[in-house]
């Protein structure tokens, strides 16, 4: 019943694929980094990981690459990194730019940092 009513006021989402017939369908890869900082290296975590993104946004395979951090808990941070394709995951860990951040960083996080792939569903891959 609410799933009905839920497409009659919002309507049916159109979910195909927006590829050619015959056309190998790709997705892009969003991927979460979560990162706990030290309190005390809160500045200099947001110093090199705004770097580290501006950098990455001038890769051909990166189409965003956010840097959140947590409103109740500064030493929270949140990179939303999105890639065109799974090369371009693996091209950008090999960028001068990512291996420098990772070795600044390293001793600014309380715990190790994690992280977690997705595949868009909306919008489609053209809207990144």
């Amino acid at each position: 019943m609410r799933e009905s009513l839920l497409q009659a006021q919002c309507g049916e989402p159109d979910l195909a694929p927006r590829h050619e017939p015959g056309a190998k369908l790709s997705h892009v890869i969003v991927v979460h980094v979560h990162v706990q900082v030290k309190p005390d290296s809160i500045a200099d975590f947001r110093k090199a990981t705004v770097a580290n993104a501006s950098e990455s946004l001038k890769e051909a395979g990166v189409a965003r690459f956010d840097v959140i951090q947590q409103a109740d808990d500064p030493a929270a941070f949140l990179l939303v990194e999105v890639y065109r394709t799974s090369q371009a995951v693996a091209a950008h860990k090999e960028t001068e730019h990512y291996k420098t951040w990772r070795d600044v960083v390293a001793d600014m996080m309380a715990v190790p940092r994690s992280s977690v792939k997705f595949t868009n569903i909306f919008p489609a891959d053209d809207g990144w």
